[in-house]
């Protein structure tokens, strides 16, 4: 894990707070707030687990930000670590979500992370990559 405090600003407006993972590695993904005019932008919002959803109200917080400011979550790619906390927060905050058109049919898909560990393990074994230790 790194030295680096969970939520700083990395200037211009930009900031970052590394939210924790339910993963054995890596340990935490990067969740990015951008800040416009009247509003903010979460770019990338981490697994759907208490843990996540408290540091990044507690980063939030830490960097001096209202959540409810926050408009609009930007989905880099469909993982659970950068969209799996998104249902919550569209329910909870009202935010509009911006990804890929077809990756927004699959977001419940990849917010079960049993079902995804399964699945990957499945597709693991399939393909002969040994267990782990």
């Amino acid at each position: 894990m790194s030295d680096l405090p969970p939520a700083r600003s990395l200037g211009q407006g930009i900031s970052i707070i590394s939210l924790p993972l339910p993963f054995r590695s890596p340990p935490s993904v990067n969740a990015y707030i951008v800040e416009g005019s009247s509003e903010l932008t979460l770019i990338d919002c981490g697994v759907d687990s208490p843990e996540a959803h408290q540091v990044l109200m507690t980063g939030l917080n830490i960097l001096g930000h209202d959540p409810t400011t926050i408009k609009t979550l930007v989905v880099s790619h469909l993982h659970p670590d950068h969209v799996g906390m998104s249902p919550r927060l569209v329910r909870d905050l009202g935010l509009r979500t911006v990804m890929h058109k077809r990756a927004a049919n699959l977001v419940t898909r990849y917010n079960d992370t049993e079902d995804f560990r399964r699945r990957t393990a499945a597709l693991a074994d399939r393909f002969g990559v040994p267990p782990s230790a």
